[in-house]
């Protein structure tokens, strides 16, 4: 691609914004329709974003498939957090989260080893072709062995209540998507507590 370093950084940098806002939206889908019907559209979508960055013609393209694969590919860590909260009981629930990270905290230590190889071998456009094939192995392994574990009566529950409600049917289908768009954001309302805002602003700071 003709281009400079400094644009094609970008391809990095703005891929931070995915992995921030993300996991808001798919904590709230994860509540709402399920964990397995989360990690599957996640990782399917992050699978096409990452084959069409390393099919990417031009570094607009290559910058957008990335952030945007970037925001997809996060819904492992939500979902995942909340699939072990659901199988433990509270007694061995915190040996089995230690555990579940032990994933997120190896990824960054080894990614940057199998990235620098690939890139020298068969030149960057192979990292995006094996996030691709990667993905769509654990994709595969998730629709055979991994059930749903968001209790049903958790999921009727919710759905009970849209069909409760006296609005007609158009009406509710906005007010859904508008739930689904803006009820994540109401997370962020919990920084006005002391307790919260000291522990994610030094958070913050550290992984800046």
């Amino acid at each position: 691609m003709h281009t400079t370093a400094d644009v094609s950084n970008l391809s990095s940098t703005l891929s931070f914004i995915g992995p921030a806002v993300g996991p808001l939206y798919w904590s709230y889908l994860a509540e709402r329709k399920g964990r397995r019907i989360t990690l599957l559209s996640s990782l399917a979508a992050f699978a096409l974003f990452s084959g069409l960055s390393g099919a990417a013609s031009s570094i607009a393209m290559l910058v957008g498939m990335r952030v945007l694969g970037a925001f997809w590919s996060c819904a492992g860590t939500v979902a995942g957090a909340a699939m072990v909260a659901d199988i433990w009981p509270s007694k061995t629930r915190g040996l089995a989260m230690s555990i579940f990270y032990l994933g997120p905290s190896t990824g960054p230590a080894l990614g940057p080893v199998i990235g620098g190889v690939l890139v020298e071998v068969w030149g960057w456009r192979a990292v995006q072709w094996f996030l691709a094939a990667y993905t769509g192995v654990v994709l595969i392994l998730v629709v055979v062995c991994l059930p749903e574990t968001l209790r049903l009566e958790d999921r009727s529950a919710l759905v009970q209540k849209w069909r409760n409600s006296n609005i007609s049917c158009w009406k509710r289908t906005l007010l859904h998507l508008g739930d689904c768009i803006g009820g994540p954001l109401r997370i962020v309302a919990h920084l006005r507590y002391p307790v919260i805002k000291g522990g994610a602003l030094p958070s913050s700071q550290r992984c800046s």
